[in-house]
């Protein structure tokens, strides 16, 4: 699995995804199909790859009865779990997934099989059972075309409240035979970056326990909050420009997607504060200084550095947001140890939260709750290598 960011593709990113490849941000895209029809689908790995990218596909299996217009394009699609009957599942019923997924991992020439699953839930050993078969079924696949198998591992909001729910989930896939994880953590948050310290606290500890098998883990659905996977030894994290991929929430299957925020003003990602600023309503407003060190650059955020409060385009501003955070995880991935990224990634939060301080002893309050979640991450992570020391001694003999 290669190492650094990469890109969650969603509704209406395709050519974005393109063109940041094309600039050197990231270095692999997930491909889903509920975003793009097959035949799109297959044209736009065949761009990433030859911009240089790892293409992988996410079937997206966690609400089983969701159907669209992209969906009905693929043959696999007959094969989603019933969640009616799912526990009786016929062989026959997983070899013809298998031949789908087959076919269209050939066609696509995908770099690896993402296994087909549901989110595991509290005291669901039905869909423990399920995903272990799904498992076997995508391993078979990826063992035929010779391309390393994945397992999936959605721990979903019934789970995340207690250790030994988390650490059970984690011990049954675990004990899969893949080459890696896709993993993902459903939040119960309402905001788009996770905050509760608990949770954020248990995420990453399941990922460590993840990194500690020697196998590569790629942070799924991640956005912001993908900052801390490479302190847990993450290979990678995913970004995407719209914030109903910054995280794993079951609800995206079910709304329709318009690109977010209507007439909303644009906002500016600063990495200095690893958040959202609105451009020009709240920019304009800090000292020269502040402003100096809060509009960190990309090549897509020139009219912002300008004064005067230039028009910036609001494409720009997504552009912006992917280019800045894909490049500190393409940095953090070249590292590679988890203790010294966890120690980066903690000097550059407590950073952050003194630059919001700064902003809030200036009187401004920032309207997207820009500092709802600096210190609980900080928290989170400090208390990871504090309690989880010997595990991050054994990455380094890895």
């Amino acid at each position: 699995m290669k190492k650094g960011a990469w890109h969650q593709c969603c509704f209406n990113s395709q050519n974005l995804v393109e063109e940041q490849l094309h600039n050197g941000i990231g270095c692999g895209a997930i491909l889903s199909p509920k975003d793009v029809g097959r035949n799109s689908l297959i044209g736009y790995s065949e761009k990433y790859k030859d911009a240089g990218a790892d293409v992988l596909i996410d079937q997206q299996f966690y609400v089983p009865e969701f159907s669209n217009k992209n969906l009905e394009s693929y043959a696999i699609t007959k094969f989603r779990p019933n969640v009616a009957n799912f526990t009786t599942i016929p062989d026959s019923h997983m070899d013809g997934l298998a031949r789908e997924l087959y076919d269209l991992h050939y066609d696509a020439k995908a770099d690896g099989i993402v296994s087909p699953a549901l989110a595991y839930e509290a005291g669901r050993m039905d869909i423990v059972r399920l995903n272990a078969r799904l498992f076997d079924t995508a391993k078979r696949v990826g063992d035929a075309l010779g391309i390393p198998t994945y397992s999936t591992v959605i721990i979903g909001n019934s789970a995340i409240n207690t250790d030994g729910l988390v650490d059970g989930i984690i011990s049954h896939a675990t004990s899969l035979d893949c080459d890696g994880f896709y993993f993902g953590f459903e939040f119960d948050d309402t905001d788009a970056v996770p905050s509760d310290c608990k949770h954020v606290y248990r995420a990453i500890s399941a990922g460590l326990s993840l990194t500690c098998t020697g196998k590569p883990v790629l942070q799924a659905f991640a956005g912001p909050f993908g900052l801390l996977a490479f302190g847990y030894g993450a290979v990678g994290a995913t970004i995407g420009h719209f914030k109903n991929v910054w995280r794993f929430d079951r609800r995206r299957w079910g709304q329709a997607e318009d690109g977010g925020g209507g007439n909303a003003p644009p906002r500016f990602f600063s990495s200095a504060l690893w958040s959202t600023i609105v451009y020009p309503d709240e920019t304009e407003q800090l000292s020269a200084s502040t402003r100096k060190k809060v509009i960190t650059p990309s090549s897509f955020s020139l009219p912002v550095e300008k004064a005067g409060a230039p028009k910036w385009a609001k494409w720009d501003a997504y552009k912006h947001l992917v280019a800045v955070i894909g490049s500190r995880y393409g940095l953090l991935a070249a590292s590679g140890n988890a203790r010294e990224n966890s120690q980066a990634i903690m000097s550059q939060l407590v950073e952050a939260i003194a630059l919001h301080q700064t902003i809030a002893s200036e009187g401004i309050t920032l309207k997207d709750k820009s500092n709802s979640y600096q210190q609980n991450w900080l928290d989170s992570i400090t208390e990871l290598l504090s309690k989880r020391s010997d595990d991050f001694d054994f990455l380094e003999f890895l």
